[in-house]
């Protein structure tokens, strides 16, 4: 596919596109290997489905006044029972604890969102609905760069605090979190807090589960979403873009073998001009619309009912992305949605997905196996240079060019995951429990070069006369290949005490081994020369320039567990408690030469950093499910913190001591009349160090320094506010109104931040979505950002993040589904 007139491409190894390819290969074999079975006679799975669909609603509703264990049986019974009632808060179906249960009844705090409400709030990314999630913060720092914080746990440096699933296959990537598209999706789960025991490593602040749908073995279908794009902007004129995405669903063999196929591409318009500038910050040219994004992307599922008992379902899933820029304006002394530089930014990120996910019921237990591979390659190109121009100043004075910083990354993670689970209707007396072993094999390989771009000196050092200078020198080329190879084994049981009264115990044991990565320097060198400038021997240290490898392999072992309880006060509230912890593995620094500011050649490893999580907090239902109100107070301790230690040379990662964070949560959702769907929260989280860290000598760098009170970088207030109402209007047609605001405190940029006077102010975003639905279709008009609100969402010295202005637009849906695939009315078909 081209972009722009140029073909987009993924730079890969042979290695990663052999791979998930052979997943490939081997998940559909052994979906087709699994048709061995004759076909019975007797009634399948998807026929109970299918009988729970057409349920009377009343009855269902009336079968779910039970208690909280006595739903959850229901629940359990089908992945379906959701599409059999209204998509509200108590009947969405989620799977936080390795179990299908009703949301309003676990003991946990999690917010979910169904297919229903994320296309009624037309989400089609991921900050389309984080903002309406309590405790949940995040930085958007352009596609497919969000750092996502979970209850003030905002990482320093390192793998990300929040784990992210996609299919139950882990996505999580540092800083640089992958947004799927969200079409086509059965739910999104936020789950706040240390998910330790269940998730396993990296879930220190809460998790994130994406879970697409599979295929219906009973019914074809068809639905198509369209949207046009109109981006304003401040600096020149709006700009114009289209999301089109699709899906079809065929029964191969009714209620056996099903396929589902989901395709969508996007072209939306920047907002951001890049102003193109001489070494002296001096404009030469504009050029308009530089941080768009291009996307496409498909989704391919294949699921068997084997037998009555065994099912299996294959997914492979790629996503394309290529941008311009990322949201920032370097330090915004241009203009608000301006950014000037001497190069271009541009990158390209690119997710491979493939799983394969086995249900087997057996009369005592039930076998769940999910294993796959995810690939995800990223390329960027960034003006490392010391503001808006040369590194060094102008070349023409004696000096240098800009410092260009290029990276080609791909990371792989393959991983496998296997649980027994009770049945619900044989449970072990007053016992639920799910036991079950985890294996992840994960590499990150880095490549690429820092260069300053036309010298004809350096630090003082005079660069060799020649008639074909000025030199572009390379600073730095490297080639770092991460790996580390995991294995837990983990149990979480539930035991009802009383009818009223059930008690959580988790535990998981993981042992992490995090090989030593290879790096190759080439420092101050004549690029594609090798000669070493003169005099510039010494400056990181040892003088050797060449290739640097750590034979080194470091093993960390952890147990983290979870306490639970709670107390049905009535059919409709209960209180819960819950104790658990979380955890982050260490590693191996992989500076190989000294660091000047803190003066270490050979800097020591880091430990793992941990979090214990307390937290208290009630669920309640009022007037049949009206209104709905929970509540939830929480302290986390997170000890021996990994945070970067800069300066001039390699950067390390150490071990800073301890902070706190503390807060609660609070979420309301009603229904006062008919068609009218309110829903809102509040949250608080007041996290920061909590005792004075100095590393090294805190006089050669004072940016080292952390303080006791530094706050970390969480919003202290959130909130978000939504009103959805559908009504009649006539002929068959429908009105439908949706309305959110959400409203975002003000920000330090982080604990290093040592007078914590870098500070993003506070801001509300709008959005507003109407239209007229009829039978299968829908037509919408929205404005997200309606007020156009400029916002900062992140400042450091070099860098300024914002948010996108408003963008207004027009959504067309259209689905269809029967045996038949009949179209609507007003197309010349019926249902």
């Amino acid at each position: 596919m081209y972009f722009r007139g140029r073909p987009a491409q993924k730079k890969q190894g042979a290695h990663a596109e052999s791979s998930y390819v052979g997943w490939l290969v081997f998940c559909v074999a052994v979906t087709f290997l699994s048709a061995a079975p004759v076909i019975r006679a007797e009634e399948t799975t998807a026929e109970v489905e299918s009988e729970l669909a057409s349920a009377d609603p009343a009855e269902i509703e009336e079968s779910t006044e039970l208690d909280p264990a006595e739903a959850n049986e229901i629940a359990e019974d089908s992945e379906t029972i959701e599409g059999a009632v209204s998509p509200d808060r108590d009947r969405i179906v989620v799977t936080a604890r390795k179990r299908n249960e009703f949301l309003q009844v676990i003991p946990l705090s999690v917010t979910a969102f169904d297919q229903t409400r994320l296309e009624d709030m037309g989400a089609v990314e991921f900050h389309d609905y984080a903002r309406q999630v309590p405790g949940l913060s995040f930085v958007d720092r352009g596609a497919g760069r969000n750092d996502i914080h979970i209850r003030g746990i905002s990482p320093l440096v390192g793998a990300s605090a929040v784990g992210i699933y996609i299919d139950g296959i882990s996505a999580a990537s540092n800083s640089n979190n992958p947004d799927l598209n969200l079409y086509d999706i059965k739910t999104v789960q936020v789950l706040r807090g240390p998910q330790g025991t269940l998730y396993g490593e990296g879930a220190l602040g809460g998790a994130i589960l994406i879970e697409t749908n599979a295929p219906d073995l009973s019914e074809r279908a068809f639905d198509i979403d369209t949207r046009y794009l109109n981006q304003g902007r401040a600096t020149s004129s709006n700009r114009h873009g289209y999301v089109v995405n699709a899906m079809v669903n065929i029964p191969l063999v009714e209620d056996r073998l099903g396929l589902r196929v989901v395709a969508g591409v996007k072209d939306r318009p920047g907002f951001i001009d890049w102003i193109e500038t001489t070494n002296e910050a001096v404009p030469i040219r504009t050029h308009h619309d530089q941080n768009y994004e291009e996307s496409w992307n498909a989704r391919v599922a294949l699921r068997f009912n084997a037998t009555e008992d065994l099912t299996v379902t294959a997914r492979y899933t790629h996503q394309d992305l290529e941008f311009g820029n990322d949201n920032s304006i370097g330090n915004g002394s241009f203009g608000k949605y301006v950014f000037a530089s001497p190069i271009a930014q541009p990158g390209e990120d690119t997710i491979d997905q493939v799983s394969l996910d086995i249900d087997w019921h057996f009369p005592w237990f039930t076998l769940n196996w999910v294993t796959g591979l995810h690939d995800r390659g990223q390329e960027f190109l960034v003006n490392a240079s010391l503001g808006q121009h040369g590194v060094l100043g102008d070349r023409r004075g004696g000096r240098c060019g800009p410092l260009e910083f290029g990276l080609d990354g791909e990371g792989t993670t393959i991983s496998t995951e296997a649980r027994l689970s009770n049945v619900t209707d044989t449970r072990f007396g007053a016992l639920d429990w799910v036991a079950g072993v985890y294996y992840k094999d994960q590499s990150q390989k880095n490549s690429g070069e820092q260069v300053i771009r036309d010298c004809d000196s350096f630090l003082g050092f005079q660069i060799p006369a020649d008639p074909g200078g000025p030199y572009d020198i390379h600073v730095l080329d490297f080639d770092v290949d991460f790996r580390s190879k995991s294995v837990a084994l983990f149990a979480d049981a539930i035991w009802d005490a009383r009818e009223d009264l059930h008690f959580t115990l988790g535990l998981r044991y993981l042992r992490d081994t995090v090989e030593s990565p290879t790096k190759t320097r080439t420092g101050f060198t004549l690029a594609g020369s090798g000669v070493i400038i003169p005099g510039s021997e010494g400056i990181f240290g040892s003088g050797e320039f060449g290739d640097f490898t750590r034979g080194k392999e470091n093993v960390y072992e952890a147990f983290t567990p979870k306490f639970g309880v709670s107390y049905d006060v009535t059919d409709d509230a209960m209180i819960f408690a819950n104790v658990a912890q979380g955890f982050r593995t260490g590693g191996i620094n992989i500076g190989a030469a000294r660091n000047l500011t803190t003066g270490e050649e050979d800097p020591p490893d880091f430990d793992p950093d941990t979090a214990w999580s307390y937290e208290l907090g009630i669920k309640s239902s009022w007037w049949e499910s009206q209104l709905i109100v929970n509540l939830t107070g929480f302290v986390i301790i997170w000890d021996d913190i990994q945070a970067e230690v800069g300066g001039v040379g390699p950067a390390v990662t150490r071990n800073l001591g301890e902070a706190r964070s503390a807060g609660f949560e609070l979420e309301f959702e009603g229904r006062p009349i008919e068609g009218l769907t309110l829903r809102s929260s509040v949250s608080f989280v007041d996290s920061r160090i909590t005792e004075d860290v100095f590393v090294d000598d805190p006089d050669i760098n004072a940016n080292n320094n952390v303080k006791s009170g530094n706050t970390l970088q969480a919003p202290p207030w959130q909130a978000s506010f939504s009103a959805q109402y559908g009504f009649p209007i006539t002929g068959g047609l429908d009105g439908f109104l949706f309305g959110s605001a959400s409203y975002t405190d003000d920000t330090v940029s982080g604990p290093t931040n040592v007078d914590q006077d870098r500070k993003t102010d506070a801001y509300w975003i709008m959005n507003v979505r109407l239209g007229v639905e009829g039978e299968g279709w829908g037509l919408y008009v929205y404005a997200n950002n309606l007020l156009s609100e400029y916002a900062v969402v992140e400042t450091d010295i070099l860098q300024t993040y914002i948010i996108r202005p408003r963008m207004i637009g027009v959504n067309f849906r259209m689905g269809f589904s029967g045996a038949e695939l009949s179209v609507p009315e007003f197309m010349g078909g019926g249902r």
